[in-house]
C-alpha cells in the first residue's frame, strides 16, 4: 500500500515574493521571544474562531503547539501530528514576526491533501491575518497575492 503524496507546491515562490514585498520580519510587529510566541499562538489555539477554521477544513483541528527557538536552523517550519493536533513550529530569531509566525500556523491548519503553499493554506493564512494581526494587514497581502498571482480560493463544496 503506498502512501498519498502531497500535490506539487507550485506557488512558493509567489508566496514568499509576496511576504517580501510587504517586509515580513517586520510586518504585524514582532514577538521577541519565545514565550510571547507562545502566547500569541495559544490564544488562537484556545479561541472560538479555531473552530470555525477548523470546521472550514473538515475538522482539521490543532490542540496544542511547541514552540522551537530555531537554534541550529536557518529557516522557520511547522508540523503537525495528524492523530494527536499537535503542532511544532521553529522560529529562528529573524522569523518571530506575526506574519512569519501566522504562515508557519497556517501549515498547521492545512490537511496534507493540500499543497504545502496551495490555494488551501493561503485561505487559512489570510484568515489568520485577518483576525490576529489586522484588517489593513491582511487587505495589504491580500493584494500582493493578486499581484504576484497566487491564488487563495477555498475549493467549493
Amino acid at each position: 500500500m503506498s502512501k498519498r503524496r502531497r500535490p506539487r507546491d507550485n506557488q512558493r515562490k509567489r508566496v514568499y515574493d509576496s511576504e517580501n514585498a510587504l517586509g515580513k520580519t517586520t510586518c504585524g510587529g514582532r514577538l521577541e521571544s519565545v514565550s510571547e510566541i507562545e502566547d500569541f499562538v495559544n490564544k488562537i489555539v484556545r479561541s472560538r474562531w479555531m473552530n470555525t477554521i477548523a470546521r472550514k477544513n473538515g475538522n482539521y483541528y490543532v490542540h496544542s503547539v511547541e514552540i522551537k527557538d530555531g537554534r541550529g536552523t536557518r529557516n522557520g517550519f511547522a508540523y503537525r501530528y495528524a492523530l494527536s493536533g499537535h503542532a511544532v513550529l521553529n522560529l529562528p530569531r529573524w522569523s518571530r514576526s506575526k506574519l512569519v509566525v501566522l504562515h508557519e500556523f497556517a501549515h498547521t491548519l492545512t490537511p496534507d491533501r493540500y499543497a504545502a503553499h496551495g490555494p488551501e493554506f493561503c485561505a487559512n493564512y489570510l484568515d489568520l491575518v485577518k483576525r490576529w494581526i489586522d484588517k489593513d494587514t491582511h487587505a495589504a497581502l491580500k493584494d500582493s497575492f493578486q499581484q504576484h498571482r497566487v491564488s487563495f480560493r477555498r475549493p467549493s463544496k
